[in-house]
């Protein structure tokens, strides 16, 4: 048996990639235990990033040992090749591929074109745009995000395919061809913001606005769109008003932002007000704690969408008033050992320095053979038995042409299916206990290769309806549902032949109920793949501690550069930490089963990831650059790295300029006497120039214009372009799309992004129908279990089995 502590051990991959994403999923491949070998044109490079990216394998610095016939020999043996187009356009040919080795290919918008650069697809795609929680409700510029959502999506996706197609070679003795567009990646990213669910109750907006505020929209977005910087500052305080009090910056004694984030849940905003002591006050004056569920009225504490005007106004004013009483790490200590979701606003540089971030090995001292001592993050995922888990190993440069290292798995290939288009995870069950985001992500991705996953959420769920049913509907598509009450006392009835039949099982608990969930996992036999906020490879102190998406923005540098230390934003909700989280939980758990024969092995392999490893991954380009952004790329208000690479408003729209300086010169016939001395200032007189061209023209005139000269600009669109455009919505002619279901089980139609981020030619990611009514399944899927028909009619008669959480799917 393949130690689960290094699972693709005896796996050679051959990095031909020169894209970020490429590097980085070749990478998280050699975490795991992979057999990396790099050529390529940045082999030698000396920056902290090329330590980075390059970590873990044996690189090539020799450019006379790339030739084609090294390179044929080396390929002819290899499970995996990761490569995209700017290999073959510098190399001029590509290797070929044996009939039972994987080649995945990194593009961009198309299936075969090269992938371009993270900004432009940002731009193309509605990022910049839509990131923003407030902007797009007031109808504010887009912002310039400087994460490398794209490439770092497609990065861990590119990992998912690769063990995907290894686990389907086990079974077909076939390799194959296989595209990860990145634009699809980072569309999959944007899911939970770009799902539409047409007439929905307006409790789910975001933010949750009444319809007379509503109403009054079109004027402020009028406003936003014609005012100038003091406007659009003030604006962006207004929307932070929009925002419950429950999921705020507040400012502290100290002059420190605190987010909390308590909403939408039966017991976390009584925690905090309680801990803060307001609770009694408050109550005393008529605010309640009712059922989210069967509840509508305005004065619901658990149901913070509904709060009226007048509460949240009182509200945020008494927690204004008791966050100035104490300084940020105060309340933050105070807060979390409640129990309660919180975090100081810090840069990534203070994120990194605290004790207990090096305590939980998200740090870590790498000897690099070039430079030496570098601090970079440690492992993204931790696949291993108890507490162990592999440090990561610094590159090893090669020079001269390498072999592969004794062994492989090429020798187990056992061809046991004539299938040519099974699917990687046929014949895998998945019982999915997790809350919110980043666990339903990792096991809708597992859906999505084929597994048969089963979504277990309580009779009486601590999360509100938004959480779990609206969110249900974009995170646990193509799942079945069912009800339990996990902590019921004779709940062992039914939870053993459940958890008895499963090969995984996904979770997000953590203390002493995490504990005992591991423990049902482990006499089960299944890989458990556990989901916190602040674990990391090491147990640490904060290993428990609760957290959600915006929790790690702000702990961790993402809300301060996407704002301001004094006026913190958020990175969209989701589509920052959450999702990414969630592919990397997918990603262990694939190499969980890749570790494993066909029969369950004992002790099973656990996989942890967490919310911080993935805050550091989308992070990781930035970190390293070899000097920091320019103020123009950071903040509320920003539009690019420097004049050439930069947002401009055209009369009609927005675009984003993408000029290399080396073009500089055919920018001459078209703007005589441009600054080209002051390129690198983003607002410097080479910009307010190009600002002047381009705020004289319509936006398609000024990209024609562009284009004659051999300059790329492109229009920046939002997701609302992408839902009004129904004749981009083909998937054969984009790699990304949309898909319409009129008679979604909800009641509403919905919208979403169709799972497009694989494209293979045997065989489709499984596009999953329409989640259920959380609990429509519990009936049937105990009884299929063997489960007695008297004691299910029990279990529902007893309350530790549920069939409807609601009379509405979703509760209005």
């Amino acid at each position: 048996m393949i130690q689960p502590s290094s699972p693709l051990s005896g796996v050679r991959v051959l990095d031909l990639s020169e894209c970020l994403a490429g590097r980085w999923s070749s990478m998280l491949l050699a975490e795991q235990g992979a057999d990396v070998v790099r050529f390529g044109v940045t082999s030698a490079g000396s920056s902290a990033l090329d330590a980075y990216s390059d970590r873990g394998k044996r690189v090539c610095t020799t450019e006379a040992s790339i030739t084609a016939a090294n390179l044929e020999a080396l390929s002819r043996s290899a499970d995996l090749i990761l490569t995209d187009g700017r290999w073959v356009k510098v190399h001029g040919y590509a290797p070929s591929l044996p009939a039972d080795s994987t080649v995945i290919r990194f593009t961009g918008e198309t299936l075969t074109d090269e992938p371009p650069d993270d900004d432009l697809l940002h731009a193309k795609l509605g990022v910049f745009t839509d990131v923003s929680v407030i902007a797009p409700v007031l109808g504010l510029p887009p912002i310039y995000t400087a994460l490398s959502m794209a490439s770092a999506y497609g990065a861990v996706l590119g990992a998912n395919a690769a063990v995907a197609a290894l686990l389907r070679r086990r079974s077909t003795g076939q390799g194959e061809a296989i595209s990860i567009p990145l634009a699809a990646s980072v569309m999959a990213a944007m899911g939970s913001v770009m799902f539409r669910v047409d007439g929905q109750p307006w409790r789910y907006d975001i933010p949750p606005l009444p319809p007379a505020v509503r109403w009054l929209l079109p004027w402020v977005k009028a406003i936003g769109g014609r005012g100038g910087t003091s406007v659009h500052r003030w604006l962006r305080g207004l929307g932070r008003k929009l925002l419950p009090p429950m999921m705020r910056f507040y400012t502290c004694a100290d002059g420190r932002k605190l987010l909390i984030f308590a909403l939408d849940h039966r017991r976390l905003p009584i925690a905090l007000l309680e801990t803060l002591g307001l609770w009694d006050s408050l109550r005393s004056a008529g605010l309640q704690a009712l059922d989210p569920y069967t509840s509508s009225r305005r004065d619901n504490v658990c149901d913070a969408a509904l709060l009226s005007p007048k509460w949240k106004r009182r509200i945020a004013k008494a927690l204004s008033a008791r966050f100035r009483e104490a300084t940020g790490d105060h309340w933050e200590s105070v807060l979390s050992t409640a129990g309660v979701p919180c975090a100081v606003v810090r840069t990534f540089d203070e994120w990194q320095n605290l004790a207990w971030v090096r305590h939980a090995g998200l740090v870590d001292e790498i000897e690099d053979p070039v430079l030496g001592a570098q601090r970079q993050f440690g492992t993204a995922v931790s696949v291993d038995h108890g507490d162990h888990a592999p440090r990561p190993s610094p590159r090893e440069i090669l020079r001269s042409l390498p072999a592969w290292k004794a062994g492989g798995v090429r020798r187990a290939i056992v061809a046991l299916s004539s299938d040519s288009a099974r699917l990687p995870l046929q014949g895998v069950r998945v019982l999915d206990l997790a809350s919110m985001v980043a666990g339903p992500i990792c096991a809708r991705t597992l859906a999505e290769l084929g597994a048969d996953v089963l979504k277990l959420d309580p009779v009486n769920p601590l999360h509100g309806p938004r959480m779990t049913a609206w969110y249900g509907i974009e995170m646990s598509h193509g799942k079945r549902s069912a009800l339990i009450d996990l902590q019921h006392e004779r709940a062992g009835e039914i939870l053993d032949p459940l958890f008895g039949q499963a090969d995984v099982v996904v979770h997000n608990f953590t203390g002493a109920a995490g504990r005992r969930i591991t423990e049902r996992i482990s006499r089960a036999s299944a890989i458990e793949c556990a989901v916190s906020a602040f674990g990391g490879p090491l147990i640490g102190p904060w290993t428990d501690r609760k957290g959600y998406d915006p929790i790690l923005q702000a702990a961790a540098g993402v809300a301060s550069r996407f704002g301001s230390d004094d006026e913190p934003e958020l990175h969209a909700i989701a589509s920052c930490v959450d999702c990414l989280t969630g592919y990397l939980g997918a990603y262990g758990v694939l190499c969980g089963l890749f570790a494993t024969t066909e029969e369950k092995q004992s002790p099973p392999p656990r996989i942890r990831v967490s919310l911080a490893q993935a805050v550091q991954f989308i992070q990781g380009e930035l970190q390293l650059l070899s000097k920091p952004l320019s103020a123009s790329a950071v903040g509320a208000g920003a539009v690019g790295r420097q004049a050439f690479r930069r947002l401009y408003k055209a009369r009609d729209a927005w675009l984003f300029l993408d000029l290399r300086v080396e073009q500089a010169t055919a920018m001459a016939p078209l703007i005589p006497g441009l600054a080209l001395t002051d390129v690198e200032n983003a607002n410097g007189t080479c910009a307010r120039q190009l600002g002047r061209f381009f705020s004289k023209l319509r936006a398609e005139a000024a990209i024609a214009l562009l284009q004659s000269v051999g300059v790329t600009a492109v229009r920046v669109r939002s997701l609302g372009d992408w839902h009004r455009q129904r004749s981009l919505q083909s998937a054969d002619a984009r790699p990304f799309s949309l898909l319409r279901l009129d008679n979604h089980p909800c009641g509403h139609p919905v919208t979403r992004v169709r799972s497009t981020w694989l494209r293979s030619v045997a065989w489709n990611l499984k596009v999953g129908s329409g989640f259920p009514k959380p609990g429509s399944d519990t009936r049937r899927i105990l009884l299929e279990c063997g489960i007695d028909e008297v004691i299910v009619d029990t279990a529902f008669r007893d309350g530790i089995a549920g069939e409807s959480l609601s009379t509405k799917y979703l509760p209005s």
